[in-house]
């Protein structure tokens, strides 16, 4: 029996978005801080697919340093 892979509950396309806000970054930028090709990057933006499990982990990574530096009132500049 195969297993049913269901999508995330959370929107990536918006996160892509907010991050991208957060950080200061271009779409070209993101694509690079998560080691992406730009084409790909922009379909997840879009919401016309869904990053792999090794891009989401990521994205989260980059929320949780987000939120961590908004926390400890760091500049969100991220390099």
């Amino acid at each position: 029996m195969s297993e049913v892979i269901q999508k995330p509950p959370i929107d990536l396309a918006s996160l892509c978005l907010d991050l991208e806000k957060e950080c200061g970054y271009t779409p070209s930028q993101m694509a690079d801080h998560l080691e992406s090709d730009i084409k790909s990057y922009y379909r997840w933006r879009n919401g016309e697919r869904d990053p792999n499990g090794q891009y989401t982990a990521k994205l989260f990574l980059l929320l949780r340093e987000v939120e961590t530096r908004k926390s400890k009132k760091i500049p969100l500049k991220i390099k």
